[in-house]
C-alpha cells in the first residue's frame, strides 16, 4: 500500500540511496516526522517523531536540525539522538 506524505521543504540527500524530509505541518502547529527514505529498498529506513521546523543540515554522518526550540544532532544512520541544545531563554 502506498501511502501519501506531505513533505516541508525540499529533500535532504544524506548518502547513496537515502533522503530525509520533514513528513507534516513545519510550522509550529503540531507534532510531525523526521524521515529518512531508503530509495534502493524503496521503504522507510527510520522515522521520528517531534516537532520538526525548518530545513534540517547534514554533515558527515550527522543530521541537525530543530525539534521545537531545541538545536539536536542526530546520527544519519538511524536517526538517534547524539546531543541536544535548548537555549536559555533572553
Amino acid at each position: 500500500t502506498v501511502q501519501p506524505y506531505s513533505v516541508y521543504g525540499a529533500p535532504m540527500i544524506i548518502g547513496p540511496g537515502n533522503v530525509v524530509v520533514i513528513n507534516g505541518p513545519a510550522n509550529g502547529s503540531g507534532l510531525n516526522r523526521l524521515v529518512n527514505f531508503d530509495l534502493v529498498q524503496r521503504s522507510v529506513k527510520w522515522s521520528i517523531p517531534g516537532s520538526f521546523r525548518q530545513a534540517p543540515a547534514t554533515a558527515a554522518g550527522t543530521i541537525y536540525t530543530l525539534n521545537g526550540a531545541q538545536l539536536e544532532a542526530r546520527s544519519a544512520a538511524d536517526g538517534s539522538r547524539l546531543w541536544a541544545w535548548l537555549p536559555d531563554e533572553a
